[in-house]
């Protein structure tokens, strides 16, 4: 059930993951460490980031703002 909230550029990361505590824990793992795999993965989505048109601009600005906190920690 969980499967249906995650995004799909995340949800094939965890598609192999059968039960919800293994779910949490690979989503855990993939994006609340600081490692390498999850700074270039965040580098990426920052640099990919774009506005969608018909989206109101503080959306964007919260996304925004969520991903360069998480590249500074």
């Amino acid at each position: 059930m969980i499967q249906l909230y995650v995004v799909p550029h995340v949800l094939y990361k965890v598609l192999d993951k059968t039960t919800t505590s293994d779910l949490w824990l690979q989503l855990k793992m993939l994006y609340m460490t600081n490692s390498l795999v999850n700074k270039i993965s965040l580098k990426e989505y920052f640099y990919m980031f774009s506005v969608v048109e018909d989206t109101p601009i503080q959306k964007h600005l919260d996304e925004f703002n969520s991903i360069t906190i998480d590249l500074e920690n």
